[in-house]
């Protein structure tokens, strides 16, 4: 008999015991046999990092699955879909080139039927009248429309696209969740939202910048927040790529930059939109929230003492080589080196961003003006125009950066006006290399009189 055990906000009332049923959630169910409750919640815990091993503990996602006709499929030709079985496990992945229809009958019990995701279905079906429109509007010749294949690298590209979170509801939900360190299940939603931000750092680098730098000069009522999701996705990709550091202290710098300022997160949104400076009574808050940061992470359960003793000294003003200091501090210096750069390049009330040029200074070189490793590490990894950030071409046009260059100031663009200061209906994407193009200095965002559709810059990166 099996028992089903509930691993995330369980839909259906109490389980039935006496056999095999299954529990819809929001994305997927686990069925799990009596005795592996343990193993259940250690999945629960981490969202499904760590997977059951054991066989009979099944994982699938809910979906509606219809039959699926093997004569439909074209020989030699790939798979446009995932072809599965009655479980929606797949036994044949799309891309598949299939030589015969005989060689199904290797990836299936015998007399078992083969059915396909209704979703996947109409995406297909969506996509191939996407492809037979574009011929039309181009005037293709009756034998390219009649010849048209789907192309499955498009179709993998725009479901990638669709998969792209909603920054904005990112920047709320961040908000909400750093305003309440007291809540009982704070810990478990910043590991959540830490592990969000980590696959993005490894999935689209380029998309996470350009929505964080864009959103940190737009919205000054989340200030905080975003500002603590712009530091974290500077340093988790400084850690990453230019200092390769071990992906446990990857996560410890991740978690550090979301939590530095944990105790006075109320206090950072209101100065963001307060128009005068900060009073005596906000100055001390301002001195005191590293200790005060660290202890209040330590009521509420952290016991990592590398990731309190980080938050507690992301303030310190100590220049010296990374390599010197402990694994705390060095998570310590990194956070502070893009804490001071996060925070020159957002607005407030009482002042304009500063210049990207001297924001990048000030982050470049330590107190004892020489070259500051962490502030080196970070412009390698987010480039001396960043996504997101406005630029000025040498031809006069102004453009968006859209991704990172091999050379750190030398991005790719996407030009929004052009030389005569008109505005474009579509942006012209361009490489910076070349001395007719290359970028001459950064624009502040408030001088830029044009708006952009954020989910549609985000298709061209």
């Amino acid at each position: 008999m099996g028992e089903l055990c509930r691993v995330y906000r369980q839909k259906t009332p109490p389980i039935n015991p006496l056999g095999r049923q299954k529990w819809p959630i929001e994305w997927g169910y686990f069925w799990a046999c009596r005795g592996f409750e343990p193993v259940a919640r250690a999945v629960c815990f981490k969202f499904g990092l760590r997977m059951p091993k054991q066989k009979n503990i099944v994982f699938a996602q809910t979906m509606n699955l219809i039959p699926l006709d093997i004569t439909a499929l074209t020989i030699g030709e790939p798979i446009p879909i995932c072809v599965r079985n009655s479980t929606g496990l797949v036994v044949v992945p799309r891309g598949h080139v299939l030589q015969s229809h005989t060689e199904l009958a290797q990836w299936i019990s015998e007399g078992e039927a083969l059915f396909a995701d209704s979703a996947e279905l109409l995406a297909q079906q969506r996509h191939f009248v996407n492809q037979l429109h574009g011929l039309l509007c181009r005037n293709a010749p009756l034998g390219d429309i009649a010849n048209t294949r789907l192309n499955l690298n498009r179709i993998a590209r725009d479901e990638e696209r669709r998969d792209m979170p909603d920054w904005r509801d990112l920047q709320w939900r961040a908000h909400r969740l750093l305003n309440k360190p007291h809540a009982t299940d704070f810990l478990p939603g910043l590991e959540r939202l830490s592990e969000e931000l980590m696959t993005w750092v490894h999935r689209k680098p380029d998309a996470l910048l350009f929505a964080l730098f864009y959103l940190s000069a737009q919205e000054r009522r989340t200030y905080s927040a975003t500002h603590a999701l712009l530091v974290c996705a500077m340093c988790s990709i400084a850690a990453k790529d230019v200092l390769h550091w071990p992906s446990v202290q990857q996560q410890r710098v991740a978690r550090v930059a979301l939590t530095m300022n944990i105790s006075m997160t109320g206090l950072q949104d209101q100065l963001a939109v307060q128009p005068f400076a900060p009073t005596s009574d906000q100055r001390r808050t301002l001195d005191l929230h590293a200790a005060r940061s660290a202890e209040l992470l330590r009521r509420a359960g952290v016991d990592d003492t590398a990731w309190l003793d980080a938050v507690r000294g992301h303030h310190d003003r100590m220049p010296g080589p990374l390599r010197e200091r402990s694994p705390a501090m060095q998570v310590a210096r990194l956070v502070h080196r893009a804490d001071m750069l996060s925070a020159r390049l957002s607005p407030r009330e009482t002042r304009q961003p500063l210049p990207s040029a001297v924001a990048l200074h000030a982050s470049y070189f330590a107190e004892n003006h020489e070259v500051d490793e962490a502030g080196a590490a970070l412009i390698k990894a987010v480039g001396v125009f960043s996504p997101g950030t406005f630029v000025r071409l040498s031809s006069d046009e102004l453009a968006i950066v859209t991704r990172r260059g091999l050379n750190t100031a030398a991005p790719r663009v996407a030009v929004l006006v052009n030389r005569s200061g008109m505005p474009l209906t579509e942006p012209v994407l361009r490489q910076t290399g070349t001395p007719s193009h290359q970028v001459i200095c950064g624009v502040p965002q408030h001088e830029v009189k044009v708006s952009i559709n954020l989910a549609r810059m985000l298709s061209l990166i």
